[in-house]
């Protein structure tokens, strides 16, 4: 992860993501993998571990729907 960055809304200077929290480095784990698999197939074991439970439906309709549209 050292050389990933983030960059705040609003804000001006990019930051290391080593510094998120792992919900972050997780979500972004498994974005990486859904373009990664485009028209393949995406095993990801214990789904919803490092999210936390407010995210868990967005990160449902995220994933299904970025499915779909990769086929």
């Amino acid at each position: 992860w050292s050389g990933w960055f983030v960059k705040r809304e609003g804000g001006t200077a990019r930051e290391p993501i080593s510094g998120e929290g792992e919900g972050l480095k997780r979500l972004l784990s498994i974005a990486v993998g859904l373009a990664k698999a485009e028209k393949g197939t995406l095993l990801i074991d214990e789904v919803e571990n490092g999210l936390h439970h407010e995210v868990v439906p967005s990160f449902w309709r995220f994933l299904v729907g970025t499915a779909r549209k990769l086929g």
